[in-house]
């Protein structure tokens, strides 16, 4: 079983996140929902009268994909599960003028409305106009609001962390208490704990502690949303707000950056407290910083299937103080060398199926995170050197306090009375399993032993 334990473990290394996920173009699931754009609205002719039958055809203008609808008998029409992005949108009738509206820039979760008057032509004739998304969505009561990718670009967020700029809106807090880690309080007096983390409409927080499973590198991100209040029913989880972040997808043109950040001693303050020490020689104020990576995107089928990744690497160097009483802990007093790397790498790739479907594929691989906490807790728990192996005990009762593997056992024999099931477990193992079974009703925990002696 510990085995077993281990290897899982370092399979969570190897694959830290892997996303596999269909939007389909009619009944778009609420995750979906929560990752994209909808265009809707209602065609009629010049006397009000609505039209059926009229082809809608929106194009992405950055990744050249095309997703198609038809106005219903009541004239009405919705294309969703549209990505972020800016979009032409034409209406086509035969017999009827065409019309285009152009540049229509979608955001995460926005609803956007055009409806249309078509009037009858006896020639080709076309009809363009710009497409201006709607100061106020009087469809939606929650509060909310997108920190978009010139924001990120643009304004200065603290190693790179863009979550950070989600204090720009009211009742948002950066948490300070992981200075290593990016997450952001939602609501007042919250913690990170209480904020739902959602990347593509996908979960990415930890079960166990409720903070983000992965850092998401400021380059793969174009946008997110930040929900604070009244939120909507495709959002769940947690009672504080929704941190929903859309990651970047490739385009039709090839695009890429490097960039490199450098810090220092020279280009960092201390507190008081540091410099305190620092002056009085107790302390070393050698630091320095290095955040480098790159990132590329393009088609590899124009209009088609389209590729982005990008990968970022941290290096921290420095030194820290540990102030104890000289006269019982010499050795453990003074500056000692620190400091921490962290390699994040992201991948995703787009694939348009057909005009109502598209696919896309996303990879996430940040080991150290899930290195550092195996490494302090279950490996920790492995190498306890004590003779009653306190650590396997630990181990083996967390992974069946979940009554994961018994409910799996339940289930087994529930359809069919009588049955036996035969389960293989560790030694140490074996207590926690033992008396987890023995507190259900209709189960008998026999030896395997004394079974096969009676056959």
């Amino acid at each position: 079983m510990l085995r077993s334990l281990c290897a899982i473990r370092r399979g969570i290394l190897r694959l830290t996140a892997l996303v596999l996920a269909f939007q389909l173009g009619h009944a778009v699931p609420a995750h979906a929902q929560a990752a994209s754009a909808s265009i809707a609205g209602t065609i009629a002719d010049a006397q009000g009268g609505v039209l059926p039958g009229v082809t809608i055809t929106v194009h992405n203008a950055e990744s050249g994909t095309v997703r198609t609808s038809v106005t219903e008998s009541d004239g009405k029409y919705r294309v969703a599960g549209l990505n972020p992005g800016r979009y032409n949108l034409t209406a086509e009738l035969p017999g009827f003028q065409t019309i285009a509206v152009k540049d229509i820039v979608l955001v995460v979760g926005q609803e956007y409305s055009r409806d249309f008057q078509l009037a009858l032509s006896t020639v080709q004739e076309s009809v363009t106009v710009t497409g201006e998304a709607p100061i106020v969505q009087a469809t939606k009561t929650e509060v909310a609001a997108v920190v978009t990718q010139d924001q990120i670009e643009m304004l200065p967020a603290p190693d790179r962390g863009a979550l950070s700029l989600s204090i720009l809106l009211p009742g948002v807090a950066v948490d300070t208490t992981r200075p290593k880690r990016n997450a952001t309080n939602v609501g007042a007096g919250v913690t990170t704990s209480a904020t739902t983390y959602l990347v593509d409409g996908l979960s990415n927080s930890v079960n166990k502690s409720g903070e983000q499973r992965h850092d998401i590198p400021e380059s793969a991100i174009r946008e997110f949303s930040v929900h604070t209040t009244q939120l909507p029913a495709q959002y769940g989880q947690r009672v504080g707000g929704v941190v929903n972040i859309i990651t970047k997808s490739g385009t039709n043109d090839f695009r890429g950056d490097v960039f490199e950040f450098f810090r220092n001693q020279q280009m960092t303050r201390n507190d008081i407290f540091t410099q305190q020490q620092i002056d009085a020689g107790r302390a070393d104020p050698r630091y320095k910083r290095n955040q480098y990576g790159f990132a590329v995107g393009g088609p590899i089928i124009r209009n088609k299937l389209h590729y982005f990744g990008t990968f970022e690497r941290t290096r921290e160097h420095s030194f820290f103080t540990v102030n104890v009483p000289a006269q019982f802990y010499p050795s453990l007093a003074g500056s000692f060398e620190g400091g921490s790397f962290t390699n994040i790498g992201f991948f995703r790739g787009d694939y348009q199926m057909n005009a109502k479907q598209n696919l896309f594929y996303r990879y996430i691989n940040q080991p150290e995170v899930m290195q550092l906490a195996i490494e302090s807790d279950f490996g920790a728990a492995l190498r306890d050197p004590s003779p009653q192996h306190y650590g396997r005990y630990y181990v083996a009762g967390w992974e069946t306090r979940n009554l994961r593997m018994v409910s799996n056992i339940r289930a087994a024999f529930r359809e069919r009375p009588g049955a036996r099931v035969l389960s293989i477990v560790g030694s140490s193992h074996k207590p926690w399993f033992d008396s987890l079974l023995g507190q259900m009703q209709g189960v008998d925990v026999v030896d395997v032993e004394e079974v096969l002696r009676k056959r």
